[in-house]
């Protein structure tokens, strides 16, 4: 991170004073979203990835500015989805509270899946156990 920080600090040094104050202020907001980013497509590298492995799976392990991928054989976890890659490959796009997010990747990591993996774990033991809502509407209505 601190040579594309260096190498945004060279741009903006070549295009003035102005356009140089602008990039040290953007530097840390973007350096921060960078990572965020990286994180992000690194997450979904390992959750594909882990699909087609049957003796083990890979971690994204992050020390400092440092992300290393490693791989755990015969992992002592629970049992997580394994499905064949043609049997995933639906997919969906889930809007939801920031603060539900974070508590969604705190479980998947304690649990040491995919967020991926987790929400397939959460949904298949929901739809499994038949324990849905009894939410009834009552009153009178007019078609």
């Amino acid at each position: 991170m601190s040579q594309i920080r260096l190498d945004l600090g060279a741009l903006g040094h070549l295009g003035g004073p102005d356009l140089e104050q602008a990039v040290e202020r953007l530097a840390e907001p973007f350096e921060l979203a960078l990572k965020t980013r990286l994180l992000e497509t690194f997450t979904l590298l390992v959750g594909e990835l882990n699909i087609d492995l049957p003796d083990g799976r890979v971690d994204v392990r992050l020390d400092g500015d440092s992300v290393s991928l490693v791989f755990l054989a015969n992992p002592e976890v629970p049992t997580q989805v394994r499905e064949s890659r043609e049997e995933l490959d639906a997919r969906v796009t889930l809007r939801m509270p920031e603060p539900l997010k974070l508590r969604m990747e705190s479980a998947a990591a304690s649990d040491r899946v995919s967020v991926n993996s987790w929400l397939l774990q959460v949904i298949e033991g929901r739809s499994a156990t038949g324990s849905h809502s009894s939410r009834q509407l009552r009153g009178r209505g007019k078609s």
